[in-house]
């Protein structure tokens, strides 16, 4: 695999991780919402929707567990892969970025760099990474 898209893994299931999360805050917020109706009724001894949405929710977070364990797995190795670079910018970039999640911009103001000398800087640390794996 190419070094490029093992660093975008890393990034790419943060982001899913993420937006799971979001997603389990959704289903506890329409869990909390859903009431039972009292009538005089005899009771349906169906599954509710209460329960189906917390069942979809402990799915969801025991995905997003082993999604997490996978991830920090993915981030050692990339940190180690990382740090065989010699120069501290370079490596400062790449962990902003792929590690971080941090975007372009928001790394070249961090390291105090216009845009386009952080994209040369990347590319250059991308090429190194090539050479030395």
């Amino acid at each position: 695999m190419d070094i490029k898209d093992y660093l975008k893994q890393v990034r790419r299931i943060d982001k899913e991780i993420s937006s799971n999360i979001d997603l389990i805050e959704r289903l506890r917020a329409k869990e909390h919402s859903c009431t039972s109706v009292l009538t005089d009724e005899p009771r349906n001894d169906s599954v509710s929707d209460k329960t189906k949405i917390t069942d979809k929710r402990i799915d969801l977070e025991n995905r997003i567990s082993q999604d997490s364990i996978r991830l920090y797995e993915l981030i050692d190795e990339a940190k180690t892969i990382i740090g065989k670079l010699h120069d501290t910018t370079k490596r400062s970039i790449l962990t902003e970025y792929y590690i971080n999640n941090k975007s372009w911009e928001e790394v070249a103001i961090i390291m105090g760099y216009c845009y386009m000398h952080i994209q040369r800087l990347h590319g250059q640390s991308l090429e190194e990474l090539r050479k030395m794996l």
